[in-house]
């Protein structure tokens, strides 16, 4: 299958759109300003285990924390491999 991106307003988007319904795999971008969460609930073939429906969920303060924690690990123009070793 092939992704594709729609948002609510544009033309293509479906009018019974619901994240519950498997037609519709989504992903949503939540504002949290007081947890850290990410979701991922989904509907498998259990024959195959192909994935037949995903409903992603994440909070903006996710992406925070996981970018934040980046900077702490990623290498360093000095050399520094982010690992604590060189």
């Amino acid at each position: 299958g092939t992704v594709v991106a729609r948002r609510p307003g544009d033309p293509e988007w479906p009018e019974d759109f619901d994240a519950g319904d498997i037609r519709y795999s989504s992903i949503t971008w939540a504002v949290s300003l007081q947890s850290v969460y990410a979701i991922g609930p989904s509907t498998v073939d259990p024959r195959t285990g192909e994935i037949l429906h995903a409903a992603v969920m994440f909070a903006e303060s996710w992406v925070r924390v996981f970018l934040g924690d980046w900077e702490t690990r990623a290498p360093s123009s000095e050399g520094d491999d982010g690992l604590g070793g060189r």
